[in-house]
């Protein structure tokens, strides 16, 4: 996915395959997320490998427990690097578009950029400043 960013909207094009455009006004646009999302995946063990690992370090007897060792699942954790922009159709339903950066390129600055360009940080930090109570 390509991300092109104009003075009053940004265009989203599929880099793969067919070459559709989608538009949207910054002003649609309510919230900017660009950050870590992490994951439990179920993963089966591999009796083979621990059987072999097993026998290597410490012979048959190694092999056998290595092996029994490797029955059933193991939980991996898989963390993702995520960017969401969140907005409001034309209709007036809030909606979402997730991506995932595989690329770890330039999300951060993307991400940065279209903030300021819809004026997100503004009101989020005004937010904290009306919310913050004076004593």
């Amino acid at each position: 996915m390509d991300v092109a960013l104009f003075p009053d909207h940004l265009e989203l094009q599929n880099a793969i395959g067919n070459k559709k455009t989608a538009t949207l006004a910054y002003s649609q646009i309510t919230d900017i997320f660009y950050g870590s999302k992490t994951q439990l995946q179920l993963k089966e063990k591999s009796p083979i490998a621990r059987a072999f690992a097993g026998g290597l370090l410490f012979g048959s007897t190694g092999a056998f427990v290595g092996a029994l060792s490797g029955l059933g699942k193991k939980e991996k954790k898989v963390r993702k690097i995520v960017f969401i922009i969140s907005y409001v159709t034309a209709d007036g339903q809030e909606a979402f578009l997730p991506f995932e950066d595989t690329r770890l390129y330039k999300g951060p600055k993307v991400a940065a950029k279209l903030r300021e360009l819809c004026g997100i940080e503004r009101v989020q930090k005004q937010a904290a400043a009306a919310s913050v109570t004076k004593l």
